[in-house]
C-alpha cells in the first residue's frame, strides 16, 4: 500500500486539543517538603552541634570534600572560575581514585597518574588539562598536611608542580 492509496489526513480532533480539556488531565504539582537547617546539615554528614566536625574517613574523594567545605580551607579564598575548574577535575580525580585510602598511596602511585594525565590522547596533548589537576590534587593533599593528616605531608612531594610554578 503506498501513500497514495491512503485516505487524506484532516487534522487533529480540535474538541481533544481545547486548552481546558489538556488541563483537566493533568495532575496537580505537590510541593516538595524542605529540610530544616538543622537536618540539612545531619544529611550531609555533619551535625549542628558539632559546627565544624567533618566526616574524614582516609579516602581521597573525602579529603577533596573537606577541602572543599572546611571553613579555614584556601578553596574559600579561589576565585569563582578557579573554583569551577579545580572543582570539575577534583570531581574527575574522585571518580577514578575516590575509593584510594591516602595512608596507603606512594609517591609512585601520584607520578603515575600525573603522567597518565598529561599523556595525548587521539593527537592531542593534555597538558593544560593535567597540570590544573595536578595543582587541584596539590591543594587538597596541602591543606590535609596542614590538618595533620596522615600521608598528606609525605604525598606533596611527590606530585610533580606545575609547569607555571618552576
Amino acid at each position: 500500500m503506498s501513500f497514495l492509496d491512503r485516505a487524506p489526513w484532516h487534522g487533529y480532533d480540535a474538541p481533544s486539543l481545547r486548552p481546558s480539556v489538556i488541563c483537566a488531565r493533568q495532575k496537580p504539582l505537590r510541593a516538595r517538603p524542605r529540610l530544616k537547617p538543622s537536618l540539612f546539615l545531619v544529611r550531609q554528614g555533619m551535625l549542628a552541634s558539632e559546627g565544624q566536625r567533618l566526616n574524614y574517613d582516609g579516602t581521597l574523594r573525602s579529603l577533596f570534600a573537606l577541602y572543599r567545605e572546611h571553613s579555614a580551607s584556601p578553596w574559600h579564598r579561589l576565585g569563582r572560575s578557579a573554583r569551577l575548574s579545580y572543582g570539575s577535575y577534583m570531581n574527575t580525580i574522585a571518580r577514578e581514585h575516590g575509593r584510594h585510602r591516602v595512608c596507603m598511596l606512594t609517591g609512585l602511585d601520584m607520578m603515575n597518574w600525573c603522567d597518565r594525565w598529561s599523556a595525548p590522547r587521539k593527537f592531542e596533548e593534555r597538558l593544560a588539562g593535567a597540570q590544573v589537576a595536578k595543582q587541584a590534587l596539590r591543594n587538597s593533599l596541602k591543606f590535609g598536611a596542614a590538618l595533620g593528616i596522615k600521608g598528606c605531608a609525605e604525598l606533596v612531594q611527590h606530585v610533580p608542580l606545575p609547569r607555571w610554578h618552576r
